[in-house]
């Protein structure tokens, strides 16, 4: 970027994504899902695929109908008193996310130029380019290494979940990647030496990413097949609101008060911890369910209600 400009980095970051765009027809779509849409011919195509792909032959036998789900709606994220609770605490444990993960990679930036040997001695304004303010300092050479160390987090956050999430569940380990990011993140208030600065970005980097790997393992196993999209999206739509918000605080904020931007970071992390353990459903170990299977669950405890009584 200090050679090429921004542009040039833009226009290569999005290679990956081409190629994503042009290897995403060969995706096929979920048999399960096919199935309960109603697409029976689609459905055996693609297990017509696998099977091929993997050099078996199909199991004999017709793939068994089943009751045709209607289409999600988004007033069924709420249609239970446990769906509610979960969607709502979900907004705000994904809002957080983003909100997060966005603002440590702003934060390193800001911390990175403005750090000598430690984080209590910033560069000098008379140090720094005459077109630019304090806090748009170019990135030196040496700045670029040491940000780059605290992408490699990222690598360390996907390996923790493997370890991780299927042990202690995945509400357990939620809460605790958000305390982690908290507690390293508020340690950026005290002075610090360089290195130290560069680690705790770096494990602060790696548990937000954990955080993001988990919720989309748990968003997408406590909600039915019929609005497990649609509550996905959602749910991401409330991460883009925190990634859109979190400029104003690692930037904007951080200018006037370094301390009350560094201190909304860390208490937003610790909130979204104790809402990871107030979701009312543990997925660890659970069947997908669709919203049939939901239904019959909810019928069947009315049913013992009325027995009782």
């Amino acid at each position: 970027m200090s050679t090429l400009g921004w542009r040039w980095m833009l226009a290569l970051s999005g290679i990956p994504l081409a190629g994503f765009i042009c290897l995403s027809w060969w995706l096929p779509e979920s048999a399960r899902f096919c199935m309960l849409c109603g697409n029976e011919a689609e459905a055996y195509k693609t297990l017509q695929k696998v099977a091929r792909m993997n050099k078996k032959s199909l199991l004999p036998g017709r793939l068994k109908k089943i009751v045709v789900a209607e289409r999600g709606k988004f007033s069924d994220m709420f249609e239970t008193k446990e769906m509610t609770v979960t969607s709502l605490l979900l907004f705000y444990i994904w809002f957080t996310a983003a909100f997060a993960y966005y603002g440590i990679v702003l934060l390193s930036t800001e911390f990175l130029t403005q750090t000598v040997d430690n984080t209590c001695t910033s560069k000098s304004v008379g140090s720094l380019s005459g077109e630019c303010g304090f806090w748009c300092e170019r990135m030196s050479t040496e700045d670029y290494i040491d940000f780059i160390k605290t992408t490699f987090a990222e690598f360390i956050g996907i390996f923790f979940n493997i370890i991780v999430v299927d042990r202690f569940g995945r509400k357990p380990t939620l809460a605790l990647v958000c305390i982690l990011f908290g507690g390293f993140t508020s340690l950026q208030q005290f002075c610090l030496s360089r290195s130290s600065m560069v680690l705790f970005l770096f494990c602060a980097r790696g548990s937000v990413s954990a955080m993001f790997n988990i919720l989309y393992i748990y968003t997408p196993e406590v909600y039915p097949t019929s609005i497990r999209g649609l509550a996905l999206g959602t749910c991401s739509t409330f991460a883009r609101i925190g990634a859109i918000v979190t400029p104003f605080t690692a930037q904007v904020l951080m200018e006037v008060s370094p301390s009350l931007a560094i201190a909304i970071y860390a208490g937003s992390a610790f909130l979204a911890s104790i809402c990871a353990l107030l979701l009312p459903i543990e997925t660890k170990g659970r069947s997908l369910k669709n919203k049939i299977d939901i239904i019959a669950e909810m019928d069947s405890e009315q049913e013992d209600s009325e027995d009782e009584l």
